[in-house]
């Protein structure tokens, strides 16, 4: 069975993660208190359709898709190492992640940290499913 309050807390922190939103500034676009928001990202509160109504309106979906779980992958960040004539930097992709197992891999998508997690965050948040994901890699990259 699917746990509803985790599965919209998981959403909640994806979105905001992936917008740069204190919970302050996410409540304050909504309309709410931080603390209403704070309260569901902790699983702590039982909201009413009104509140996953002014979620929804605000991250841009539907009532039905925050609470919708597609238990198909997820996406994790990478680093990789490299050195260039004795110098070494790291560069950041991502990976997915199926069964516990990583099972696809794209590296190498940019050197900043911020721009990858936040691409992370963006496909969890979504549910992209592993055929998409390539795709939307490359997409996001250009």
């Amino acid at each position: 069975m699917i746990d509803q309050k985790k599965l919209l807390s998981d959403k909640l922190k994806a979105f905001r993660q992936a917008n740069n939103l204190s919970q302050y500034e996410f409540a304050e676009d909504c309309g709410m208190s931080s603390k209403t928001v704070s309260l569901i990202e902790r699983c702590k509160l039982n909201t009413t359709l009104d509140t996953l109504d002014l979620l929804a309106v605000r991250m841009d979906t539907t009532v039905s898709e925050l609470l919708k779980s597609t238990e198909d992958c997820s996406f994790i960040l990478i680093s990789t190492e490299i050195t260039v004539e004795e110098k070494s930097s790291v560069t950041y992709g991502i990976g997915v992640v199926k069964d516990n197992e990583l099972i696809k891999e794209f590296r190498d998508i940019s050197l900043d940290y911020n721009k990858v997690k936040r691409m992370v965050n963006t496909f969890n948040f979504h549910r992209v499913a592993e055929y998409e994901f390539e795709e939307l890699a490359e997409d996001f990259c250009d």
